[in-house]
């Protein structure tokens, strides 16, 4: 059975160049190996995304991705992601619903003036992702 997950969702400023600190990178055309994505969330093939492979957001790997869309409401579900290729979906601790976010890094920037901020689950990892500015 499946469990809801839950992450604590923190903002850091605008990332106008690649991740330094080691966390959230980029595609630097590796797919990333198992519980990886934290490393390399862009590098998943085509039909994937980064998902949680279970309920505290201890690891991610590259999944079957979902079929929402960028913005639309999601829920975290550990082994089954909502959100389409490249998405994650950014839920709140103790919330119902989040919302589909683009993963991003320097390489890959925002649209629509978003900006690239820093996202740590309630385990303590980070990668990052589009939010509003």
């Amino acid at each position: 059975m499946l469990r809801r997950a839950s992450f604590l969702l923190l903002l850091a400023s605008a990332c106008s160049s690649s991740p330094s600190d080691g966390e959230g990178g980029g595609d630097d055309g590796a797919r990333p190996p198992d519980g990886a994505c934290y490393e390399n969330p862009l590098g998943c093939d085509a039909d994937e995304t980064c998902g949680f492979d279970d309920a505290d957001g201890e690891e991610m790997s590259c999944q079957a991705a979902g079929t929402k869309g960028e913005g639309d409401a999601c829920k975290n579900v550990a082994g089954s992601p909502e959100c389409g290729p490249d998405l994650t979906c950014l839920q709140l601790s103790g919330s119902s619903s989040g919302a589909c976010a683009q993963f991003c890094d320097g390489d890959a920037p925002c649209d629509g003036g978003q900006t690239c901020g820093k996202v740590t689950t309630a385990a303590g990892h980070s990668f990052y992702a589009c939010v509003d500015a």
